[in-house]
């Protein structure tokens, strides 16, 4: 509800009563100050005015605006990780990230720490590296970053038919490696 002061005999007064004190007590009031935004009117104007900013928004004004921005982004960006989640996103995001350590673990797999040696080969050294096993999906990723870190790799080549390659010399007998069940093992 919006309370006004009377201008002419400074009355505090709600919305509904502001006639009634003109047609009795105070018949020369005209001009009417709300109370929450100290803005006056004149006449019979003061009835449009409905609805009024609190006092916390008249003294915070941009900083509140700020605060209520903030905590919607927050609550946005809060709703955008649990669907990442839900969309498994969040975890290739991770497998695929050029972590630094990463990186240099994986450099020792390259020879001259430049040239990729083969799909084959750094696999088996790799799972060698693992216990003599690795599931599929973790070795081709691990693969995968290992020759983008080589020098053989080009912007241009994709993922997909990297990864077709990569199969296609698993199958081979002279590739040492044995697929059971997702499970990579070297021979």
């Amino acid at each position: 509800m919006v309370t006004f002061i009377c201008e002419t005999c400074h009355s505090t007064l709600a919305k509904k009563q502001i006639e009634k004190h003109c047609s009795g007590r105070c018949r020369e009031a005209w001009h009417f100050t709300c109370i929450e935004c100290t803005k006056t009117f004149a006449g019979y104007d003061y009835k449009e005015h409905n609805e009024c900013m609190t006092e916390v928004q008249r003294y915070q004004g941009k900083f509140l605006e700020r605060q209520r921005e903030q905590k919607l982004k927050a609550k946005e960006d809060q709703k955008n990780k649990q669907n990442e989640k839900q969309n498994g996103k969040a975890e290739d995001k991770d497998e695929n990230s050029d972590d630094t350590s990463n990186k240099k673990s994986l450099r020792r797999f390259l020879k001259d720490s430049k040239t990729f040696q083969g799909w084959a080969k750094s696999a088996k050294l790799l799972i060698e590296d693992r216990k003599g096993k690795m599931k599929e999906k973790r070795l081709q990723k691990k693969l995968l970053k290992l020759y983008k870190l080589s020098e053989q790799w080009e912007e241009d080549h994709k993922d997909e038919d990297l990864i077709k390659k990569m199969k296609e010399e698993f199958q081979g007998k002279k590739s040492g490696l044995k697929i059971e069940d997702g499970i990579i093992k070297a021979n």
